[in-house]
């Protein structure tokens, strides 16, 4: 049967514009695929909808170009483990925000919020270098069970600012503020966590420790500032702990060659020796 040829070039056309309308992924220079704010209507690349949650359906290396503000719902999700998400210098801010309040002592005495919703970052396995805050969850577990953040500051949220319970989290050189629940949240005896040079300030509570070690951080101005008692074992060394109303909760951690200050409660868990308390040997 012969087809027409003008038949065939209108078949030609409507494939061809069913195609371009297919939205088309933007490769940074070094080949990893953009994510903007001025992609988001559309969708940025395939298997991604129309507005947020913006989803990364494939594995790779992903990039923010610009910052992204978030309506009532979540920002970035991963349906796939192995995504790394490189946030480049920018924010992810979605549309509440929180107020930690002091008292007369210094203390934190509550940290308010107001308009958080949503989950700011779901499912990556890395994520690095930018701010993540307004949301009601920051950051929240991988696609897999090996979670690596690196110099990223997660604030302003109402429940946890990284939830990482279960897994294996490698958080590094990282800024924890002004969340309402838990700053890292490892309340299961499977969570592992490596916690290194980070800062935790202005927090109902710092950081949940089931096992793992924290080294080389700041524990500031936090209701509690760590916690461990879900029958794992916490080890910190090396850290500076000021004006908490508890510095560490639970009977689970150990602790070894700390600084701690102006801490209003004991210390529980474990002295392993070498901790300062108030200029004095800690007891």
């Amino acid at each position: 049967m012969l087809v027409d040829g003008a038949v065939v070039r209108r078949l030609m056309l409507v494939s061809s514009i069913a195609l371009l309308a297919l939205p088309l992924a933007a490769l940074a220079g070094d080949g990893r695929i953009e994510i903007n704010q001025a992609c988001v209507a559309a969708g940025c690349f395939a298997g991604d909808t129309p507005g947020f949650p913006v989803t990364l359906a494939s594995p790779g290396a992903y990039v923010l170009t610009s910052n992204l503000t978030v309506p009532a719902s979540d920002g970035v999700v991963a349906t796939v483990a192995g995504v790394d998400l490189d946030l480049n210098g920018f924010q992810i801010t979605g549309p509440g925000s929180c107020v930690a309040t002091l008292g007369g002592d210094g203390k934190l005495t509550g940290v308010s919020c107001a308009g958080t919703t949503g989950t700011g970052v779901t499912g990556v396995t890395s994520i690095r270098d930018g701010t993540v805050r307004g949301f009601a969850t920051g950051i929240d577990s991988p696609q897999g069970t090996v979670f690596r953040v690196e110099r990223v500051t997660v604030r302003e949220t109402s429940s946890d600012a990284i939830d990482a319970s279960g897994v294996r989290l490698i958080l590094t050189d990282s800024v924890i503020s002004t969340n309402a629940g838990d700053g890292v949240s490892g309340q299961n005896s499977l969570s592992s966590f490596t916690v290194a040079r980070c800062i935790f300030e202005r927090n109902d509570q710092g950081l949940y420790l089931a096992n793992g070690v924290a080294s080389e951080s700041v524990f500031v101005e936090n209701t509690e500032a760590l916690r461990s008692n879900v029958g794992g074992s916490g080890l910190v060394v090396n850290s500076s702990f000021f004006r908490n109303v508890t510095a560490l909760g639970g009977g689970d951690a150990r602790y070894r060659s700390n600084v701690f200050e102006d801490t209003t409660n004991a210390l529980g868990g474990t002295n392993l020796g070498a901790n300062v308390c108030n200029g004095a040997a800690c007891p």
